[in-house]
Order: C-alpha cells, then sequence, then structure tokens
C-alpha cells in the first residue's frame, strides 16, 4: 500500500460471567463501522473477545461468534489478539498450543483465517518502508514463543522501517507471570509503537519516548475513571512519522493526538 492507515481498540465482553446476553454487541458493531468510515485499511484488536467461567463450549463459542459479528461491520482484515479471558478457567491461566481450555479454542477458531497459532507476525510493505506487526500470546508463553519472538523482532530490527507490537497486557502487570520476561525481549529491541489492552482505559504512557499505549474501551466495564468507548487511528504520515489518534465511539470526538518517529 502507499502509506499505511490502520485501526486498533481493545477488551470487547460482558459485564459478567457468561453473560452473553448483556454482550457489547451495538458498541463493538459502532466501533467496527466507525473504523471503516475513518478509510482504515485494516484493523486489529488487543485481546479479551468474552467472559466465560463455566468452561462451556457452546458459551464461549457464542460470545465469540458475537465480537465476529461486529467485526463484519468493518467488511475488512481483521487481526486479533490472544486476551487473558481467551484462556479463562485454564487454573494458572497459561494456554500453551493444543490446550483444551473451551475459551482458547473458540478464539482459535475465529482466528483460523488469519493465523493457526494465537502468535503470529505480518508484514506491510508501504512507500516509506516494511511495517512488521507482531500479535504476541501473553497468557500461551512458552520457550518456542520466546525463540519466535526474539528472531521475529531481530529481523524487523534490521529489516522493516516501523514495527509495531500488539499484547494484551501492558508493562507492570503481574496478573500473568510470563508479562515480565516477554517485555524484557520486547525492550532489547527496537519498535515503533506498543499497543497493548487489559485495563479498560485509555492511556498514552511515557515508556520508549512516548510509544507505548494502552487501550482498552472497546465495551468492557470502564477502569481507570474511563467513561467513553473508543478506538484509535494509527496513519503513516508522509514524512514518515506515524500519527495516533484517539476517538470516542459515541460522539465521533478525537480525545488525544500524537505522533512517533519510525522504529
Amino acid at each position: 500500500m502507499d502509506l499505511l492507515k490502520f485501526a486498533f481498540s481493545g477488551d470487547t465482553r460482558p459485564p459478567q460471567c457468561n453473560d452473553t446476553a448483556n454482550y457489547p454487541q451495538a458498541i463493538i458493531n459502532d466501533i467496527a463501522t466507525a473504523e471503516k468510515a475513518a478509510g482504515a485499511q485494516f484493523a486489529l484488536d488487543l485481546g479479551d473477545h468474552m467472559f466465560v467461567c463455566n468452561n462451556n463450549q457452546a458459551t464461549a463459542t457464542a460470545q465469540m461468534n458475537k465480537f465476529m459479528t461486529g467485526v463484519t461491520h468493518f467488511g475488512g482484515t481483521w487481526f486479533m489478539t490472544e486476551g487473558n479471558h481467551e484462556c479463562m478457567g485454564a487454573g494458572s491461566g497459561h494456554c500453551p498450543l493444543g490446550s483444551t481450555n473451551v475459551n482458547y479454542n473458540a478464539f482459535l477458531n475465529a482466528l483460523a483465517p488469519i493465523a493457526s497459532k494465537p502468535y503470529y507476525k505480518r508484514n506491510v510493505h508501504t512507500r516509506l518502508g516494511l511495517a512488521t506487526f507482531v500479535f504476541i500470546a501473553d497468557n500461551s508463553w512458552d520457550s518456542a514463543q520466546e525463540t519466535w519472538l526474539e528472531n521475529t523482532l531481530a529481523t524487523a530490527d534490521g529489516n522493516a522501517k516501523y514495527t509495531i507490537i500488539c499484547k494484551h497486557h501492558p508493562e507492570g502487570d503481574t496478573s500473568v507471570a510470563a508479562n515480565t520476561d516477554i517485555m524484557k525481549v520486547i525492550r532489547r529491541h527496537k519498535f515503533a509503537l506498543l499497543l497493548t489492552g487489559h485495563a479498560h482505559q485509555y492511556t498514552h504512557q511515557n515508556a520508549d519516548n512516548g510509544r507505548d499505549l494502552i487501550m482498552g474501551l472497546g465495551g468492557a466495564p470502564f477502569s481507570g475513571g474511563a467513561n467513553y468507548h473508543g478506538y484509535g487511528i494509527v496513519d503513516q504520515r508522509s514524512g514518515g512519522k506515524l500519527r495516533v489518534s484517539i476517538y470516542d465511539v459515541h460522539t465521533g470526538t478525537m480525545t488525544d493526538q500524537w505522533t512517533v518517529d519510525p522504529n
């Protein structure tokens, strides 16, 4: 493509366990519709598509299907990230490849047209250089994924002008044991943006010269003083910077905007 323009959101789930009837369908529909109207070439999310605690495959599939119904309002390619709710009920909160966890498998079934594993990368060629998108599965972390991530980021260091890293848990979150180790790998490498969710708020963080953000306003109950649902748009400027714009989906109001340099 000529210049990159993509959308992102995160954390779309009902407020209570197994509460499929109150899935935030209208919110994810509106987010996907707004992202399409903004002219995004593709969209991605930062995890948590369900809230299922009863280990029931039908319930997990029903909630994942509700999210995918929202995706149809975008009408284009949508890349998903594994969240902790895609591994809920697994005891240790760890879902390795081959796990029989019902939430994990409902997520993988939905992800199947994009990737066969919960972690993957995609390259996008732009007029100004290569953009590598890296999707990390925090709750499926193991030595194989660690090797993959090291190799993927090392390759991007040498070849990509922009590395955009997507994972569910922000730095400092201790709810998943692997998060500290994952962040150590990330901080050893170059990147343009680190997009995370988990906290149901929007925060532009200061780490790595302001390249980190949290976006968890996709329909889950608010935390951290948030009071709107929303999404972000990243567009590549002709001078090479990436511009990040955050929107309230209910009003269409821009709530924040900033830029970062390439890797």
